[in-house]
């Protein structure tokens, strides 16, 4: 039998783990931050956080879905569901390198506001997305800088950074700038298929494809949800329970993957990669007349990987399913604190990306707290 390249790159226990969809064993090295590798995961429509990662059991003002109870793992603490059992399971293997962010500000209801703003830290049309200045930071060193799998995409005046595929594997690119790339992007289509199904597990694979091979350094990708995506306005938990497990049951597969391929400067791709999982809004804390739940403000964020110290929730909510302030330095609930926001994450990801988060986003800090 003849092995795809991405086959061959698996070990039989990695193989097992994709097809269990749990993930390989972490490796605690840590890698250069200028060598740090980013995968956006992206859930179009606005999530409800409370499925998963926000704890509102004890305020009246929060509808909880049936069955649901409180989880922990290693301090990680989630919300458990046993129609949702991916998610228990990726947090049992990850929690140590997982951070999920809570009550985070995106500053409006709007769809496309909103996803600008949690991509970008700005309502600016001109303004990049985090993936295109981290990639456009090191676009000499690959040959894709950033590549769009799935999902929104803001390269602003950043263009010549990034490429987005199509579910036939083509390629769009700002070629006339990619001259010196030529030959390299020739070759590719002989070492690497960039037709990426729909799924968020197939996605994954070319993504992982393209990290291990050194062509790309940030990848964006999509969980796909429903007809109206993660956007449910009626019947809320019928709707988002299979869409959490379907989003974590990827992940598992996803960190299978990452565990599996040799990194660049790494033993692995897990030991150099960064994956930040996100959507543009929260929904509202109770349910409306049609069993749906509406657009809110405030959100949750979980990252994991390579630099996140993990085992942690940093952030929370208030009594009014507002966000908490937090000290930034140490990620501790502070009442004079700073706003948890897509700023404070976007200058988080520079830092871990070894930029200057002052050259990007001004008026906030790191999150130092999440940072090993």
């Amino acid at each position: 039998m003849i092995l795809s390249r991405r086959q061959a790159l698996l070990t039989p226990a990695a193989l097992a783990a994709l097809a269990a969809g749990v993930a390989m064993p972490t490796r605690a090295r840590a890698a250069s931050p200028a060598d740090r590798k980013f995968i956006f995961v992206f859930a179009r429509g606005g999530w409800d956080p409370t499925r998963v990662f926000a704890d509102g059991f004890d305020k009246r003002a929060v509808s909880m879905d049936e069955g649901a109870e409180r989880g922990s793992v290693g301090g990680l603490a989630f919300v458990d569901h046993p129609d949702r059992p991916s998610v228990r399971s990726f947090f049992e293997a990850n929690a140590s390198r997982t951070v999920v962010l809570q009550g985070l500000l995106v500053r409006s209801i709007a769809h496309d506001i909103c996803t600008r703003v949690s991509m970008t830290g700005t309502t600016s049309g001109s303004a990049p997305d985090w993936a295109a200045v981290i990639a456009n930071s090191a676009r000499d060193r690959y040959v894709l800088p950033h590549m769009v799998l799935a999902g929104p995409s803001f390269p602003g005046s950043l263009g010549v950074a990034v490429a987005r595929t199509g579910s036939a594997g083509a390629l769009t690119a700002d070629y006339a700038t990619s001259l010196a790339h030529a030959r390299e992007l020739k070759d590719l289509q002989w070492r690497m298929d960039f037709g990426a199904g729909g799924t968020l597990a197939s996605q994954s694979a070319v993504a992982v494809d393209a990290l291990s091979l050194g062509v790309t350094r940030c990848v964006t990708l999509q969980a796909n949800g429903g007809a109206t995506g993660w956007d449910t306005h009626a019947r809320n938990d019928e709707q988002q329970s299979p869409l959490w497990e379907g989003l974590f049951a990827g992940l598992g597969q996803l960190q299978a993957m990452l565990e599996a391929a040799p990194g660049t400067t790494q033993p692995t791709l897990a030991d150099e990669t960064v994956v930040i999982v996100l959507s543009e809004m929260g929904r509202t804390p109770m349910l409306n007349a049609f069993l749906g739940k509406d657009h809110w403000p405030y959100t949750s964020a979980m990252v994991f990987g390579d630099g996140v110290v993990g085992g942690r929730n940093i952030g929370g909510w208030d009594e009014n399913w507002y966000g908490r302030t937090v000290d930034p330095a140490s990620g501790e609930l502070c009442d004079d604190g700073a706003v948890l926001s897509s700023e404070s994450l976007g200058a988080t990801l520079f830092t871990l990306a070894d930029l200057d988060p002052a050259s990007v986003v001004s008026g906030v800090s790191a999150i130092e707290g999440m940072i090993a």
